[in-house]
């Protein structure tokens, strides 16, 4: 079990066949691929990528010997083409591509290549098969298509090895998920009850009563017992009596990170809040099955039911047509 992994001691290794929770089987196949995508955070590292992948691309016609064609937008002014609006409705030029690469607008390869393919396309289109600028546009055109393949092949394996990352959860891809921190409030008077701000010092008796530094150092007194009331499970229980040395102090740093629970499938941990698992209604010793292995078993035996049925069905036509033929 990674040491770094916050878990709630959910399963160790499960006995049997693996299978999900009762309420990842309750859904429908559709439903379930609902929501692994809806968790799927891998589209946030490829789009931080996108501009590193599709940089090689950009550049191949940024560099090429006429490609300061296509450098800036087309001035039709400075250029006497006044009717090139009139021709092409959708300009689209290789700073514009790097500035829209640069601020993240692409959330696809394939958007960026539309772009690319846009501008060239718009060159051939206005100037025409005999034009010298069509011939480079389609000498371009053929260059970009053989640089993408390396892009695309260069994306995809980066984006297999983020997913299998031993680190990350196999459902949502991501690291560590932590939630808002607790708020912490001082129970002297001297504060008037403030927020206890965080990454600040505190004194702490159980975690019920909390004192700031402030309210701490001029309110208890190292002599005057203080009185509080005890609490058993949130319940008040009495009066009691502690002194000022009992306090603990604590400081307000404290990672409400999201428990683990590990999957007999993949042999991955996956987050409980992603794998929509419930510790309360845990199967104890049964093997378990995370919701994206329970999806692809699903799929493999829906692909062959549908494979044995198609075969069932042209069994059943070469049959009769042998009756018929008979």
């Amino acid at each position: 079990r990674p040491a770094h992994r916050k878990t709630d001691g959910t399963r160790g290794r499960g006995i049997g066949e693996p299978v999900p929770d009762v309420f990842i089987q309750s859904m429908s196949t559709p439903n379930l691929e609902a929501h692994l995508n809806s968790v799927d955070r891998s589209t946030k590292f490829f789009q931080q990528s996108m501009a590193r992948w599709c940089f090689p691309g950009w550049k191949e016609i940024w560099d090429h010997d006429l490609g300061w064609i296509f450098h800036k937008p087309v001035d039709p002014v400075k250029l006497e083409l006044y009717d090139y609006f009139d021709v092409i409705s959708h300009p689209m030029d290789l700073t514009t591509i790097r500035k829209k690469l640069d601020n993240g607008e692409y959330t696809s390869i394939a958007g960026f290549e539309e772009h690319v393919m846009l501008m060239l396309n718009n060159a051939m289109e206005y100037n025409g098969e005999d034009s010298d600028v069509y011939e480079v546009a389609l000498q371009m055109i053929d260059e970009f298509k053989a640089a993408m393949v390396d892009v695309r092949a260069r994306a995809d394996e980066e984006l297999k090895q983020y997913k299998l990352r031993p680190a990350g959860c196999p459902i949502c891809f991501g690291d560590k998920l932590l939630f808002e921190a607790n708020a912490y409030f001082c129970q002297g008077s001297s504060c008037n009850g403030q927020r206890i701000r965080r990454q600040g010092w505190y004194w702490s008796y159980g975690d019920d009563h909390k004192w700031c530094t402030t309210c701490y150092q001029t309110e208890l007194s190292d002599r005057e017992p203080i009185r509080i009331m005890d609490t058993a499970n949130g319940v008040e229980t009495g009066e009691i009596f502690i002194r000022k040395q009992d306090l603990e102090k604590r400081k307000n740093d404290e990672e409400n990170e999201e428990s683990w629970v590990e999957c007999d499938g993949c042999d991955r941990w996956v987050h409980q809040i992603c794998a929509l698992f419930n510790s309360k209604l845990d199967q104890g010793s049964k093997a378990y099955l995370c919701p994206r292995c329970a999806f692809e078993r699903r799929q493999e035996k829906e692909v062959a039911e549908a494979a044995a049925a198609a075969a069932a069905a042209a069994a059943a036509a070469a049959a009769e047509a042998g009756n018929l033929a008979e």
